[in-house]
């Protein structure tokens, strides 16, 4: 074959020549996709920002100055979302706006602007309006102290009701003016607890449950055993049903200027039509809501009417005098759902609790000097023991060093309870479920598939105890025995670090456990709680166990994990923004090592890795001068 000719053949660039096009084409397409990537998050955030409930730049921009030129205002709470005891996080929020989705009203966010409007002049009303009201008894229970709080004041209070049920009206009776809608009933049945029980649907599956336990109270697993609640069950339910109808009538009946008597006829009835709930005096109007927000105009002709985000922009003003500028500060974790040895795979949304994220919090703040105290907030029905015993140690820890106060929400029981046992105190809202001082093992039992499926199971190992692991033979008497003394190790571990923490002996703390759970309530006359009160009252019982001031505001403290990309720092205040993207130190690390790694480099990428470090410098330094921000 010919050889090509010379002069017609297209000259090929040598192997470094390629590769070096390659790598500037490589690095050109990196800084373009980072750069375009980066710019996106950062506008996103940006205008989530600007157009964000959470942001609220508009009212502090537009709201606020027109509020120094008003001498009134009514303030209007629309529950047109759940009520949340967990503040949603700054990512959380960010990420609703840009889909356009509300996140849950937050209890604090509401109990702030209550304690702000209480002592602002220019209130003249608050407006509730419960078209969509849900949430827990304790939650509840805090903001109608929050509600009651304002109204002793002095000032209007009016509640609009829409389709209420127990929740939403004993948390309206605070106030002096109730209202409803013309064509909607109202349900007072009280607490209603319907128990749900398998077992003879199990039957027919051929599937058995074999329980172990200690206590005989813990009931978690009797739906799987029984076909109705043990008498066991039946008394601590009902003993709770009557302390949580005593809860409602206690404070219905005066603020109604009704007699107990009658205020529990109203429970027995259940269900009143408009009409009848104004005749018997549950309500005092009926009309709809849009008449109502007519007469809010008459009344206060000159008022502005803001919402909750807009009061809570335009009135920090009202808290300056009392913010306590130091670096003193008060810690606060939240601990919300069930407790495991591990985080959720798959990014489940459900919350959770497990020692790698709690005890990272807990340490961090026992390490930090500045924060004099830690308030642990626990909305939890328990987990793995083992997991509640890991954070339980880390909290003891935290303890010896500075006081902590647990706060409990809707419910912290069972392993709820056991990582609040070694606090300083223990607060508990009146409707709280707590206690469930108890351990139970449940293993199934499918010997009856074969017969009804053909089914079948074969176990081999060397271990004797091959029932526990083999749902297809029944626990012998050797593994039951086996199980019995750890659940009752565990339990008497329980007992131990209980009683230990509330200052009991064992025994007192056996009398009061075996899985038994109480209301708040209750558990404040047996000890297991120190002071019932929500958030803001455990708040300030944690400062004055730090010899911190009672009249002053002190800085939040809470944990947050290094960033890993600059959208873990969007949405915090500024401040906070600028600390954490500090953190990143450069948007580019990977790019960086690899070429620091190379040990022969031509001039040519000499240069580039000198250019890349500016690179990565200078992105916060660009930040940071610019005017719009301030200096932190």
């Amino acid at each position: 074959m010919a050889d090509k000719d010379p002069i017609k053949a297209e000259k090929q660039p040598n192997i470094v020549v390629r590769a070096w096009c390659r790598l500037v084409s490589f690095v050109k397409g990196y800084f373009i996709v980072v750069g375009l990537l980066t710019s996106l998050c950062l506008g996103l955030g940006i205008w989530g920002l600007i157009n964000g409930d959470y942001g609220m730049l508009q009212a502090r921009q537009k709201i606020k100055p027109s509020f120094d030129k008003l001498d009134k205002l009514v303030l209007k709470l629309a529950f047109d979302r759940p009520l949340s005891d967990r503040k949603a996080s700054p990512d959380e929020l960010l990420w609703s706006q840009l889909f356009g989705e509300k996140p849950p009203i937050s209890l604090q966010e509401i109990t702030t602007g209550l304690r702000r409007a209480k002592d602002d002049d220019r209130v003249k009303s608050v407006y509730v309006d419960l078209r969509n009201f849900s949430a827990n008894n304790a939650s509840t229970q805090e903001l109608r102290t929050a509600l009651a709080a304002y109204s002793q004041t002095g000032k209007d209070l009016r509640v609009h009701l829409v389709s209420p049920k127990s929740g939403a009206y004993y948390l309206a009776s605070v106030a002096k003016m109730i209202s409803i809608e013309p064509a909607d009933s109202l349900e007072l049945t009280g607490p209603v607890m319907v128990l749900t029980y398998f077992k003879e649907a199990l039957d027919k599956l051929g599937v058995e449950f074999q329980l172990v336990r200690a206590g005989k109270y813990k009931s978690a697993t009797e739906p799987f055993i029984l076909n109705e609640p043990s008498e066991a069950t039946k008394e601590m339910y009902g003993t709770i049903n009557d302390n949580l109808v005593q809860q409602f009538v206690d404070v219905v009946a005066p603020a109604r200027k009704k007699s107990i008597a009658e205020v529990r006829s109203w429970l027995k009835k259940s269900l009143y039509t408009a009409g009848e709930a104004l005749e018997l005096g549950i309500v005092d109007i009926v009309d709809h809501r849009s008449a109502l927000e007519d007469s809010y105009k008459k009344a206060y002709p000159e008022a502005l009417s803001v919402s909750l985000e807009e009061y809570l922009a335009g009135s920090e003003y009202v808290d300056d005098p009392i913010i306590e500028n130091g670096s003193e500060k008060v810690g606060l974790i939240e601990a919300f759902g069930n407790i495991v040895m591990h985080r959720p795979a798959g990014g489940s949304s459900d919350p959770s609790i497990y020692p790698e994220r709690v005890n990272k919090e807990l340490k961090w703040m026992a390490d930090n000097d500045d924060v004099k105290a830690v308030v642990i907030r626990i909305s939890s029905p328990g987990g793995s023991a083992v997991a509640s015993d890991m954070i339980w140690n880390e909290v003891a820890l935290l303890a010896k060093k500075k006081p902590v106060v647990v706060s409990m929400g809707s419910v912290a029981a069972s392993g709820g309870y056991y990582i609040a046992a070694s606090a300083s105190k223990i607060f508990a809202d009146p409707g709280t479920i707590t206690g469930s001082i108890g351990v139970f093992s449940a293993l199934p039992n499918l010997t009856a598939f074969k017969e009804k499926y053909g089914v079948s199971f074969y176990s081999m190992g060397s271990s004797n105890n091959l029932s526990i692991y083999d749902p297809g033979m029944p626990l012998s008497e050797e593994s039951k025995g086996l199980l019995q003394r750890q659940t009752d190790s565990v339990y008497e571990l329980f007992l131990k670090r209980v009683s230990e923490g509330r200052k009991k002996s064992r025994d007192e703390v056996h009398e009061l456990a075996q899985g038994r759970v109480y209301t708040g309530t209750e558990a404040l006359a047996n000890g297991l709680v120190d002071q019932l009160g929500g958030y803001r009252q455990a708040m300030a019982e944690a400062k004055k166990l730090a010899g911190l001031s009672p009249m002053k505001l002190y800085k939040l403290a809470t944990y947050r994990p290094d960033p890993k990309s600059a959208l873990d720092c969007l949405g915090l205040d500024t401040p906070e923004m600028f600390e954490c993207i500090s953190k990143l130190q450069a948007f580019l690390p990977p790019l960086g090592s690899r070429l620091q790694e190379v040990d022969l480099l031509p001039a040519e990428l000499v240069k580039m890795r000198s250019l890349l470090h500016q690179i990565r410098a200078e992105p916060i330094q660009a930040l940071y001068s610019d005017g719009l921000f301030l200096d932190p």
